[in-house]
């Protein structure tokens, strides 16, 4: 996808400037990626997670606004509930 690249390029740079480092997690959503997620939050590997490709009903949202985790979305879900808007 063209908008991706530039995208993480550009949020890379903008953590830089706060000593941040961008870990990327590649795949599509399912069991691995579920797993790979609770990892990280779990063991706080990272302080924020953006979810790419996210569905109408997308239990990764539905995770993380449960744990209280940070995190953002790259698309549109009906998933989280009120505390995710």
């Amino acid at each position: 996808e063209p908008f991706f690249i530039p995208f993480l390029t550009g949020l890379q740079a903008r953590l830089a400037e706060y000593d941040l480092d961008l870990m990327v997690v590649m795949g599509e959503p399912g069991q691995y990626q579920q797993e790979r997620l609770r990892r990280v939050v779990e063991t706080r590997r990272a302080d924020a997670v953006v979810l790419a490709n996210t569905r109408r009903e997308d239990d990764r949202i539905d995770y993380l606004s449960k744990a209280g985790f940070p995190f953002a979305t790259l698309g549109r879900s009906q998933s989280g509930g009120d505390t995710y808007p």
